[in-house]
């Protein structure tokens, strides 16, 4: 048989991304999801480390902060390294392929009805109709700037 080690977890993240730049200057940002299970007696909730490289590492350090929602596909790694006690330990986290923003953290009622309204705003902007926006429209290559 084949060996197979995929793996896609959506929840929250538990504290703001933690960037990093390694010796030979690429970027990681480690953080953990916390993913929420129903149980027929409850809840389950499995804490999972998640490291993620690149250019991906910088968006979500920009873009993520504690209680953001995400959907992280990747793969299990497991590390090993020696304690100070001389005894093995081991670690098993997922390293990210792909990260999809799903939510941004709740705020404060005041933040976040400002920002309901100036969101309401920028849609109803965007259905107004002008005559000279009936013009076929150009194609445009797309932007680095577009943060995923």
């Amino acid at each position: 048989m084949a060996d197979f080690n995929l793996v896609i977890i959506g929840g929250n993240i538990t504290n703001a991304p933690q960037v990093r730049t390694t010796s030979t200057g690429s970027k990681v940002a480690d953080f953990c999801v916390a993913v929420h299970r129903r149980l027929k007696d409850g809840e389950d909730t499995c804490f999972m480390p998640v490291t993620v490289w690149g250019k991906m590492a910088e968006v979500c350090a920009t873009y993520l902060q504690k209680g953001s929602g995400v959907l992280v596909r990747g793969y299990f790694k497991q590390e090993q390294w020696q304690a100070q006690d001389g005894s093995t330990q081991r670690m098993t986290k997922v390293i990210a392929e792909e990260v999809q923003f799903t939510s941004r953290p709740r705020q404060q009622d005041g933040q976040q009805n400002n920002q309901q309204a100036q969101a309401q705003k920028r849609a109803n902007d965007l259905h107004k109709y002008a005559p000279q926006d009936a013009r076929q429209p150009s194609v445009q290559p797309p932007s680095d700037d577009i943060p995923f």
